[in-house]
């Protein structure tokens, strides 16, 4: 008896995902009131299933880029949660009815397969291929490989003439 339960409770926990609600709470309201808003949040997030794993509020009411619902300046939450995605609309339509949240915004903690591997962006070099060598070159390989060419042809005759115009000219 004590396995199945136990199977359950693991299978609920598969089916919860972590979600973060960031939200603006009206600054026109007192500290108590913010306090408390922020708890009435939290509240229906529980009531809808939801476990709350943390809940912070910004200190002070923070200048917003522009006007929303005619204020200038709110106060910035964020809580951190699990629930199961079927509960998530009725968590959207109790925020909605709220009237001291200004804005929120939901997101999901998008999981990553355990196999992902990040793309590595590769730089853009232009790759040749020569038909002696079957290996690729770069176009910067070869840039230095045609400098190696013009300095294996200098002689040395006519380095010992370069000189000696120099040496003429002291």
């Amino acid at each position: 008896m004590a396995e199945i339960t136990e199977e359950k409770t693991e299978q609920e926990d598969k089916v919860k995902r972590e979600y973060t609600l960031h939200f603006i709470i009206s600054s026109s309201i007192g500290q108590e009131e913010i306090l408390k808003s922020k708890e009435s949040v939290n509240e229906k997030i529980q009531n809808a299933g939801g476990q709350i794993e943390s809940s912070l509020c910004q200190e002070g009411a923070k200048k917003l880029a522009y006007q929303v619902k005619k204020n200038l300046a709110g106060n910035v939450c964020e809580s951190v949660f699990l629930i199961d995605p079927e509960n998530i609309g009725q968590i959207n339509a109790s925020l909605k009815q709220d009237a001291n949240l200004l804005r929120f915004m939901l997101q999901s903690k998008r999981e990553m397969p355990k196999n992902y591997n990040r793309r590595i962006r590769k730089r853009p070099l232009t790759k040749t291929f020569s038909a002696e060598s079957e290996q690729p070159q770069t176009s910067l390989d070869k840039e230095t490989q045609d400098a190696k060419e013009k300095r294996d042809k200098v002689s040395i005759e006519e380095i010992d003439k370069k000189l000696d115009e120099i040496i003429k000219n002291i």
